[in-house]
């Protein structure tokens, strides 16, 4: 079912390489900031899911747009741009602190993430499938999908342990010396899970400062490790991909265009809601 010659395509290889990267960015930063921004900031399920809202309205926008113009002028700027400019807007995450202020901090990371990704979707795609025969575009196809719902998998399972750590080596440093009983020391403490039940009230207001702060480093480490991850699809696409198709004569991009068309250029990433 899966002829293995594909992957001596370059544009096939290489762009599901990208997808890996920026797939594995994207779960990362939607599980991590939905979780954030409810445990530590206070939104509800239904305000954690809809404050993802603009990314999927900006690709359901733009993606097309973007991906005609790949069609034009070549996959390769777009999807070493459009990453660029995702990560960008996870690092504008770092700014976001315990009251996770919609308006001012998380809406315009989102915005500018959120273009990042509509200008990356539609030209990885195209990439993709323009990279194998159109014989084989239903299998390439496949591969791409089940490499981005890998990557996002993967990258919560190994960053959730990393987190977890992080956030347990700066709790530990915040209490240090800190006037709490054996009770709070030994609380079972998760990252991003706030509950002192059963705590005295005077040591509750110490130990509940610490594991915000301890929350909001673990989330800030998230997001840093997220735009790596997304950045590193830009370089990848940066230094292999090919504009081959932009050069081809006007029949083959003919082609090209209608398997895009049929193939659907739009494909948008699934969004954790809550």
């Amino acid at each position: 079912m899966l002829p293995l010659g594909l992957f001596r395509s370059r544009n096939f290889s290489v762009g599901n390489l990208t997808t890996l990267a920026v797939y594995a960015g994207l779960g990362t930063t939607t599980f991590f900031l939905v979780l954030f921004i409810q445990q530590v900031g206070g939104y509800t399920p239904l305000q954690a899911g809809l404050s993802l809202l603009p990314i999927t309205l900006l690709m359901f926008i733009f993606s097309k747009r973007f991906g005609a113009l790949a069609d034009r002028l070549g996959p390769r700027a777009f999807m070493a741009a459009g990453p660029l400019l995702a990560g960008a807007g996870l690092l504008l995450l770092l700014r976001v602190g315990p009251a996770a202020d919609y308006a001012s901090a998380v809406l315009p990371a989102v915005i500018v993430f959120g273009l990042g990704m509509a200008a990356t979707v539609a030209p990885l795609t195209a990439a993709v499938l323009g990279g194998v025969d159109p014989t084989h575009s239903g299998v390439a196809s496949g591969i791409n999908n089940a490499g981005a719902r890998v990557a996002g998998l993967l990258a919560i399972a190994v960053l959730g342990a990393v987190v977890s750590a992080s956030f347990q080596d700066r709790l530990r440093s915040d209490l240090a010396g800190a006037p709490i009983g054996v009770r709070a020391r030994a609380l079972d403490a998760r990252p991003l899970v706030i509950d002192t039940g059963g705590i005295p009230a005077a040591e509750q207001r110490v130990l509940r400062a610490a594991l915000v702060d301890s929350s909001v480093h673990a989330f800030h480490l998230a997001m840093l490790i997220a735009a790596a991850l997304v950045l590193l699809g830009g370089l990848l696409a940066l230094v292999g991909i090919e504009n081959s198709e932009a050069q081809a004569p006007p029949s083959r991009r003919g082609r090209y265009a209608r398997l895009r068309a049929t193939m659907g250029i739009s494909r948008a990433p699934a969004t954790r809601s809550t």
